[in-house]
């Protein structure tokens, strides 16, 4: 019983043998073999599986107690989770609910990305011009852990948990585009632009586009606003990265020191802006309309705002047809959008590497 002790002692056990093997307490008062041997196996097990299964279903206990408490429910398990594809910064999934209830969840590192995504949704969600996923809860796990559950019992989370931050949001059907999809697609967007308005150019706190941290201080000049919180941010990234060869550097101070002309039309308004909408940051829903997601948000010029949605090949015609109707633009605005354009291939350039230097040659050769 002496050498039982000091075995246990020397192992240091994060999970409960009483619960792994029920037998262990019936054994325990009749050999001291059996005693050790079992210890033994519950260690190694627990050695095995640990970093992966046993922080990933307190990961799932964790998220199951935040829905409970954010949508005051009962506490539900979860019973499956569905990974989703097409995102590139951080790890996401679908949460099925033993109830039958659906939640998206997305993890990341840094609790500030959580913070920006889900104030720019709830930014956008404020105009009702577009469907925007409801937030349901953002925070940290290991906040969350220390909370007790109804029943009372805690969830246990390794401190130094990878994707630590949680964001939590009402999970969306996907359907399939309706006949006007892209027209009304492109008018909830001018609307997004119309309504929402702000006095200066810029935002209430820096946010990320992708993993770049954006700058938005306040700015009453949107020439100047762009030129500093945009191009020569993005190329400061670009030389730190080295990724900007000497050409581009030339090109794009080249562009800065004439931004005034580049830029130069009508200004109604600092507009409310997605900041990031491509065919990866919408969906469908179930009746055929579209939904945004993974916002970049800024009041700026509503011309800056059409330079993702015509990149790449752009969305089709129906959705700047959409969007004139309800907005027309201004004389030269694609010109103009090709300038607003650049900042984005330049985020490319840095967040992906040099496969995207071609582009922000082209784009320059053709604003030049």
């Amino acid at each position: 019983r002496q050498n039982t002790s000091t075995f246990e002692r020397s192992i240091p056990l994060t999970v409960n043998t009483q619960v792994i093997f029920p037998q262990f307490l019936e054994l325990k008062e009749h050999s001291i073999w059996q005693i050790d041997y079992l210890g033994a196996v519950a260690f190694c097990l627990n050695f095995l599986v640990h970093p992966l299964s046993v922080t990933m279903n307190s990961e799932r206990a964790v998220i199951a107690r935040v829905i409970a408490a954010a949508t005051n429910r009962s506490f539900v398990e979860i019973e499956s989770t569905q990974t989703c594809t097409g995102g590139c910064i951080h790890r996401a999934e679908l949460v099925h609910l033993s109830d039958g209830c659906r939640f998206f969840v997305k993890y990341a590192r840094e609790q500030r990305a959580i913070e920006c995504e889900a104030a720019g949704l709830k930014a956008l969600a404020a105009t009702q011009t577009l469907r925007i996923p409801q937030v349901i809860a953002f925070g940290k796990l290991s906040d969350a852990e220390v909370q007790p559950a109804r029943d009372g019992k805690r969830v246990v989370l390794p401190k130094d948990h990878v994707d630590n931050c949680y964001l939590i949001l009402e999970a969306i059907e996907e359907g399939k585009p309706k006949k006007d999809f892209w027209e009304e697609f492109g008018a909830s967007f001018a609307r997004l632009h119309r309504l929402g308005r702000a006095e200066s150019f810029g935002y209430e706190h820096d946010n990320y586009i992708g993993a770049t941290p954006q700058i938005n201080s306040w700015n009453n000049d949107w020439i100047e606003f762009f030129a500093n919180n945009r191009l020569s941010y993005q190329l400061k990234l670009a030389i730190n990265n080295r990724q900007a060869p000497a050409a581009l550097i030339r090109g794009v101070e080249a562009l800065i020191d004439r931004i005034d002309e580049a830029l130069a039309c009508e200004i109604e308004y600092p507009a409310l802006q997605h900041g990031d909408l491509w065919s990866g940051n919408f969906l469908v829903d179930p009746s055929g309309g579209p939904v945004v997601i993974d916002p970049a948000v800024y009041y700026g010029h509503r011309e800056c705002d059409l330079a993702m949605p015509l990149l790449f090949g752009g969305f089709p015609s129906g959705f700047l047809s959409g969007y004139q109707q309800v907005w027309p633009l201004n004389e030269g605005w694609q010109q103009r959008v090709a300038v607003y354009q650049l900042y984005h291939l330049l985020n490319h350039l840095n967040l992906f590497g040099g496969s995207y230097l071609g582009n922000c040659m082209e784009t320059l050769g053709r604003i030049s």
